[in-house]
């Protein structure tokens, strides 16, 4: 893991500003060599006790002006300014599932967001591949293209299913993190004390490390709701397909008729 550690302090973006640990991403990636080995022993050790410090992935909020009145809130966007092992550790985390779910073939063989070597362009040349296919064996092919805006931040934490059965837990230990006394040799991440009952969930939007899930309908209704513009266009394309085949057979019998008598045609 230490090789996957340093390449992703090598690969930080120099010019990128430092987060609220004040580390400069410059020189983390200029120290990658010396400070890899020991970094990786607490991500590592953070593994093993299922803890996240608190203060770890905290970001900066800072707006970025996109354009118009200076004085209105919603020509700003937020942008948050991530410490860079926060990044480095994520990516990690990322890693450790991906690689999971490759292995044990959790993914499914049509999926091509959020997969190495797949994308746009697999799941275009997907399209077309099935498009030709049909056109070859003389079917006819629909496509349904459906655009779900804000999905993430529409669907509420109640909502989410964990995946129990593919081995990730629902839900890492989380504690808050005391601040560091200099006259204790102790460090806070050696220090585990068992979460309250009455701490509050966590919630996905805010930190995605402590709450690994798949957003799926609440119901059924409203997943019927949801497809029902899917079947109104069933509709449409099955009787688009009768009148193209009725059209077809109209042609082919002309075409015949003329072969057959072909005075007709001069």
């Amino acid at each position: 893991m230490i090789a996957d550690v340093l390449k992703e302090l090598q690969n930080l973006d120099p010019y990128k500003s430092a987060g609220l640990d004040n580390l400069d991403p410059l020189l983390v990636k200029l120290s990658s060599a010396i400070v890899a080995t020991p970094i990786t022993s607490l991500f590592n050790f953070s593994f093993v006790l299922s803890d996240i410090p608190k203060n770890s992935n905290a970001s900066a909020v800072i707006p970025l002006f996109k354009g118009g009145d200076t004085l209105d809130p919603n020509c700003y966007k937020p942008i948050s300014i991530l410490p860079c092992l926060s990044k480095v550790f994520e990516s990690q985390v990322n890693k450790q599932i991906t690689d999971h779910f490759e292995s044990h073939r959790t993914f499914s063989a049509v999926q091509s967001g959020f997969r190495a070597g797949h994308g746009c362009t697999s799941a275009t040349l997907k399209v077309l591949n099935d498009i030709r296919t049909a056109i070859d064996k003389r079917q006819y092919c629909s496509a349904v293209f459906i655009k779900l805006a804000k999905a993430f931040d529409s669907v509420p934490s109640s909502d989410c299913m964990f995946v129990g059965s593919t081995g990730v837990r629902r839900r890492v230990k989380t504690q808050e993190v005391p601040e560091i006394d200099q006259s204790d040799n102790k460090h806070p991440w050696t220090e585990t004390e068992p979460a309250p009952s009455s701490k509050p969930e966590p919630n996905p939007q805010q930190d995605p490390l402590k709450w690994f899930g798949i957003l799926v309908p609440q119901t059924l209704k409203q997943a019927q709701a949801s497809f029902k513009q899917v079947v109104e266009l069933s509709a449409e394309v099955a009787t688009l397909q009768s009148a193209v085949l009725t059209t077809r057979q109209q042609l082919q019998m002309k075409q015949k008729s003329s072969s057959q008598n072909p005075d007709l045609t001069d």
